[in-house]
């Protein structure tokens, strides 16, 4: 699918601009494929930090950090609404409980120039492999458990809206294995 990108931009530019190719435009109709083409190839890997904050069973408050690994053409500068789509990285302190997630995020957001960090999270969503590990006064019995599962968010104009299923790996017996999660807070 990669190596046919290029090709599928190229194809995109000459029918946005089928006129003006004939009408004589100063890059003439095959040097615009190639210049298109090449910026399609000169693509540079970037980090986008991501930053959060909301309530959320069984963590009560929680804060979110986090990193977004996407490539993009090296010469775009991502001024106005931008999407970011790739690897992501999250830690989520709270409370009653932590977790540690990996898995892959998309998110269109507006940022200035090339930014380090989203500043503003208008459409997201991601999915992760998650690890959650409660501790002092969480809502659960025993309260101080491992759990290891899957924790999807969306975001909508700067809110998330989050849930989880999670089993138990580990602090002893418990009536039910299965975690079910859900929060609600700002960013992505």
């Amino acid at each position: 699918m990669s190596e046919r990108w290029p090709a599928l931009a190229a194809a995109a530019a000459l029918l946005v601009a089928p006129g003006t190719l004939a009408d004589g435009d100063p890059l003439g109709g095959e040097d615009l494929v190639q210049q298109v083409v090449r910026e399609e190839r000169q693509r540079e890997r970037r980090v986008l930090g991501l930053a959060g904050a909301g309530v959320a069973y069984p963590s009560k408050v929680e804060a979110s950090l986090g990193a977004l690994v996407y490539t993009m053409p090296a010469a775009y500068d991502c001024r106005n609404l931008c999407r970011f789509e790739g690897l992501l990285v999250r830690a989520e302190p709270g409370l009653s409980a932590g977790r540690l997630g990996i898995g892959y995020g998309r998110v269109y957001g507006g940022a200035a120039g090339q930014p380090a960090f989203l500043h503003h999270p208008h459409l997201g969503l991601s999915l992760e492999a998650s690890f959650l590990r409660t501790w002092r006064d969480a809502p659960l019995s025993p309260p101080v458990r491992s759990f290891a599962g899957l924790q999807a968010r969306v975001t909508v104009i700067g809110v998330r809206f989050s849930a989880g299923v999670y089993r138990q790996v580990s602090g002893g017996p418990a009536e039910d294995p299965w975690l079910v999660t859900g929060g609600i807070g700002w960013g992505f």
